[in-house]
């Protein structure tokens, strides 16, 4: 990675964790969006739509394992 932040919406964050590991579908769309409204991951939410930095929240599901 070049530090650059990788900013992507819930979906978005949901496909790529699932392109890196096909296998583990544990990982879902309603899941992340409990995760973010009890603040377990931080978030900025520009109109309707809600940003995630991509690699905090690969972070946090590599902790949970």
């Amino acid at each position: 990675m070049d530090g650059k932040a990788r900013i992507r919406t819930i979906t978005e964050c949901v496909e790529m964790l699932h392109k890196e590991d096909p296998g583990n579908r544990t990982v879902t769309v309603n899941g992340l969006r409990l995760l973010v409204a009890h603040g377990e991951i931080p978030h900025r939410r520009i109109g309707r739509k809600i940003l995630l930095n991509y690699d905090i929240v690969r972070a946090y599901y590599l902790m949970e394992e």
